[in-house]
């Protein structure tokens, strides 16, 4: 009996500590569950700051770590996530979560090398797991951005405009373009076929974007016409150069030659990427004798799926932004609104659609509303 009683009581005193660790078990569920909130609400200092506090009474609370890990890579923190979720990983070498936060860090703060061993290291691991899969593709395509995948494709597109406040009949504008993406970049072959005031041009352009190395590049363009809807010729060139914080800046310039007259775009560009999405700023500059004028776009895209995204730009200033047609280059101030969408819709066949809404100044006291609607189909083999 006497051993019996002191079975009971070691057992009780055994249970009697879980009472109080299930309690705050269950107060750590609550404040990572707020913690994970506040970091979709993008308010990260808030939600880093309940990370840490877990991590004070739970430093085993690996679920809050890499929150706290992927809170500071998304606030261009590489080297101090990097701290938080190596941690994680010599505590659980099999914690995927941690795995895959450690292989985007690394691919964003510009070191795609280690991106890929990481991933490889998971997939001997977890050979099914897709999540380390995908991130081998995405990192394959950073280091070689058209590996594995077609090398040419074929583009048809239809552009119409119509307008208001204007005796203007529709615009209309087609494309059939041809790329070839190779080791050092991409080569494009366009040819436009357009319909204003009732008469027919075609023009013949041309695009290359060598890689000079593995974060700079150019764009190379060139174009001809016989026909004065569009410039008799221009030439295109802008360096592009991107850092290991995901930012990219461009400069360049474009010469038309509107027969008579010679018409220079200067253009420079900023952009951000950050997880799915990509945010840019540019500016044109046209010193013209009339006067100089200036305009900017911004842009904002995210990417929903392998080359799907939906995009929205908006534009103002009195510098053309799309200098294609001599009409573009003639306006005086203009306001502009786009969304495109593009999608897979077939294998290797991708369907992307555009609106636009654009206000236009053409001569002092006469303005005009354009409205644009497109459409493109593009095959890769």
């Amino acid at each position: 009996m006497k051993r019996t009683a002191v079975l009971i009581f070691l057992f009780l005193l055994a249970l009697a500590p879980c009472a109080p660790g299930t309690a705050r078990a269950q107060d750590t569920d609550a404040l990572f569950e707020q913690a994970r909130q506040l970091a979709f609400d993008n308010r990260r200092d808030e939600a880093a700051r309940m990370c840490r506090e877990i991590l004070e009474t739970c430093s085993q609370c690996h679920d809050a770590r890499v929150l706290l890990g992927r809170v500071l890579a998304w606030d261009g923190q590489y080297e101090a996530a990097r701290i938080q979720l190596e941690q994680v990983l010599a505590a659980a070498p099999e914690y995927h979560d941690a795995r895959s936060a450690l292989i985007d860090t690394a691919l964003w703060s510009g070191n795609p090398g280690r991106a890929l061993e990481l991933a490889e290291q998971g997939l001997a691991l977890a050979p099914d797991y897709e999540d380390y899969r995908k991130a081998r593709e995405r990192v394959r395509a950073s280091l070689d951005p058209h590996s594995g995948e077609p090398e040419e494709s074929l583009t048809l597109g239809y552009t119409a405009d119509a307008f208001t406040n204007t005796p203007l009949s529709g615009w209309h504008l087609g494309a059939l373009e041809w790329e070839r993406r190779y080791g050092g970049g991409s080569l494009l072959v366009r040819v436009n076929r357009a319909r204003r005031f009732d008469k027919n041009a075609t023009q013949f352009e041309i695009e290359g974007y060598p890689a000079l190395s593995r974060r700079t590049y150019l764009f190379l363009g060139a174009g001809v016409s016989g026909h004065a809807l569009f410039p008799t010729s221009y030439i295109n060139g802008e360096l592009f150069h991107g850092t290991p914080g995901g930012w990219e800046f461009s400069a360049g310039t474009k010469m038309l030659n509107f027969s008579p007259d010679n018409t220079r775009i200067h253009t420079a560009s900023v952009g951000k990427y950050l997880d799915n999405y990509r945010a840019a700023l540019r500016a044109f500059y046209n010193p013209d004798s009339a006067g100089d004028a200036l305009s900017g776009v911004f842009t904002i895209r995210r990417e929903t799926g392998h080359r799907e995204y939906v995009q929205l730009l908006i534009g103002a200033g009195s510098a053309a932004a799309e200098t294609l047609t001599a009409q573009d280059a003639a306006r005086l101030d203009s306001s502009r609104l786009e969304l495109q969408w593009q999608r897979r819709i077939a294998r290797n066949t991708y369907l992307r659609l555009l609106f636009g809404y654009e206000e236009e100044d053409t001569a002092p006291g006469v303005s005009r509303t354009r409205f644009s609607y497109g459409m493109a189909l593009k095959h890769l083999y």
